[in-house]
């Protein structure tokens, strides 16, 4: 008796094991970021990958809720490792940190931007600027201005 119980334990830690597992993800759909556009206004907050993915929400974690969402791959944010910032809103950077990696080089985006422009010519001239120095209080920030398909990278 004792041993068709230990069997009858032993099939269902077989069958019940696999089902306990994290899904798996097919690498053949993570989709890496390099470079991420954070639009804060009045209305909320965007997120706009360099891969042409976007999200919408009133907070960073709805936007990024949103973008997986909407995406057709999975979107792998911690390969982000640049990150650009627009608007009139103040960003909440312990809320952007929850998000992206403390190494992420972060810029200001002075006007409209195309991000494909954007991410090739930070990926020339890279931003001194990353998560970290701003959250241990680094008030100098960079400042990104395209035009015409030139771009700049000044201090504030």
């Amino acid at each position: 008796m004792k041993r068709i119980l230990w069997l009858m334990l032993l099939a269902a830690a077989v069958w019940g094991l696999p089902r306990l597992s994290h899904p798996a993800t097919d690498i053949g759909r993570l989709q890496p970021v390099e470079a991420v556009l954070l639009t804060l206004d009045d209305a909320g907050i965007r997120i706009e990958t360099d891969g042409g993915y976007r999200g919408v929400g009133a907070t960073l974690e709805e936007a990024v809720k949103d973008l997986y969402d909407a995406a057709p791959a999975a979107i792998y944010l911690d390969t982000a490792n640049k990150l650009l910032i627009s608007g009139e809103e103040t960003p909440d950077w312990t809320e952007i940190l929850s998000v992206f990696r403390p190494s992420c080089r972060v810029c200001i985006v002075n006007g409209d931007v195309n991000l494909k422009e954007a991410a090739d010519y930070l990926a020339v001239h890279e931003p001194e600027i990353t998560l970290n120095r701003l959250r241990a209080g680094e008030k100098e920030r960079q400042i990104l201005t395209i035009r015409e398909g030139r771009g700049s990278l000044e201090a504030e």
